[in-house]
């Protein structure tokens, strides 16, 4: 399935998400992925160089380079974390998920600090690491910045006593790692604003994220329409978001994968977050799964709507 064209993995949806449909606001409006991202978007900000520094090298790396869009990897395991968002079914070592992500061209990759850390020394200078930090967790992103990880990716979940706590700690991850240089990813389970529950897109921006990671799909509905409202929510583009490719193994989870790339990519978003399952198909055919839906962002003639 993997040799398949992107048009056949969509099905009876390819007409929706591939053909003319206008979006508002117009990309006309919107800061949009391109080579010189970091200097439209980013250079003027008030986030240090260090922080610049690592934004580039994560759209510097794989096969995505040059093209603006990220493509990142989801490895390690969450242990007792208790989010599905943490965790990789049938973890290897981190050794063998790196050189798969590797292989597979990935932009960076994220798990948990200690995980990484344990590969650390061979791999950290090959690709960028993205650790994963909860929103209460006050000594991860210091462990983040041991490992030599570019960035951290803050997990926005739930404010379990509804009293506020969460976006301050969020914000509070979101400060320590501009002060280490790291680059701020906010992972948060809503497109648009949530009276509760984890904060929407624009309050994850609010907090001072540098990319934002919706997580969970943008629906069925009116898919363009709802990633092109985050885009414009994310500070009208200048803040990269990055969507859900769910657990990226082979065969049935192929097309879903490329589905929420072109969302994302014909939206006006900046990538994709997948989460490798490595066991469920072999080596070659997960990095041969990785590589089309990267051709999503790739391919010249599927552009911005």
């Amino acid at each position: 399935m993997a040799s398949m064209p992107i048009e056949a993995l969509l099905g009876e949806a390819a007409e929706e998400l591939l053909g003319p449909v206008i979006l508002a606001p117009p990309k006309a409006a919107l800061v949009l992925p391109g080579t010189d991202f970091v200097e439209r978007a980013w250079l003027d900000s008030d986030r240090p160089l260090r922080v610049l520094a690592g934004l580039q090298r994560l759209l510097d790396q794989g096969r995505l380079a040059g093209t603006g869009h990220l493509f990142v990897a989801a490895l390690s395991p969450a242990g007792e974390r208790g989010t599905d968002v943490r965790a990789v079914r049938r973890p290897r070592g981190p050794a063998a998920m790196i050189e798969l992500a590797l292989e597979g061209g990935c932009s960076a990759v994220v798990g948990d600090a200690g995980w990484l850390g344990g590969a650390a020394r061979r791999y950290a200078h090959r690709i960028p690491f993205l650790a994963w930090v909860a929103a209460g967790e006050a000594v991860a992103v210091t462990a983040a910045a041991e490992i030599g990880a570019v960035g951290v990716v803050i997990h926005a979940g739930e404010d379990p006593n509804g009293e506020g706590a969460l976006p301050r700690q969020v914000a509070e991850r979101v400060r320590e790692a501009r002060a280490l240089g790291l680059v701020a990813v906010v992972a948060t389970g809503v497109y648009g604003p949530a009276a509760d529950g984890p904060p929407g897109v624009e309050l994850a921006v609010g907090l001072g994220a540098d990319l934002v990671w919706a997580f969970d799909s943008p629906g069925e509905g009116a898919p363009l329409s709802a990633v092109r409202e985050a885009v414009a929510a994310a500070s009208g583009g200048r803040v990269g978001l990055l969507g859900a490719g769910g657990w990226l193994s082979a065969g049935a989870s192929l097309p879903e994968a490329v589905r929420e790339a072109v969302v994302n990519k014909r939206g006006g978003g900046m990538g994709l977050v997948v989460q490798l399952e490595a066991g469920a198909a072999s080596d070659e055919e997960l990095v041969a799964s990785m590589h089309l839906v990267q051709d999503v962002y790739r391919r010249g003639d599927l552009t911005v709507a």
